[in-house]
């Protein structure tokens, strides 16, 4: 196991740019760190040309929170947006394929769905349908 070590310098550097909606904002309040973008860790694919990012952020104002599920190219830095509800989770790449992911839908009656896609396809219908 390989340890990796990082300089209290780019710690600092993390946080900080983190933080940085907050202090643009010229106020430093629980409602602004509340309501800082939280994002999950990226998934890569087994080819690592793809990674799923997902997160949430609250919002105050509407006091909704937003979720979303996306699909990062990680050679552009594109994403593509799979699904918007908190009800879509767990997803993770089929084995022997780039492209082709599996992911949890929990139902309103207890239920789960499990979805497939295929990141080539970003239009196709598949994501369109799961969009809430």
């Amino acid at each position: 196991m390989v340890a990796i070590m990082k300089s209290p310098l780019s710690i600092a550097l993390s946080v900080a740019s983190i933080l940085s909606p907050v202090w643009s904002a010229g106020t430093f309040t629980p409602e602004a760190m509340l309501s800082i973008d939280r994002r999950g860790s990226a998934l890569p694919n087994d080819a690592g040309t793809l990674a799923f990012s997902a997160g949430n952020q609250y919002n105050f104002t509407t006091h909704k929170r937003k979720y979303y599920l996306n699909v990062l190219d990680l050679a552009t830095g594109s994403k593509t947006l799979i699904s918007n509800s908190s009800a879509d989770s767990n997803p993770v790449w089929l084995p022997g394929s780039e492209t082709k992911f599996v992911w949890f839908h929990s139902e309103d009656d207890g239920s789960t769905t499990v979805n497939v896609g295929d990141a080539s396809t970003p239009d196709a219908d598949w994501i369109n349908s799961r969009r809430r």
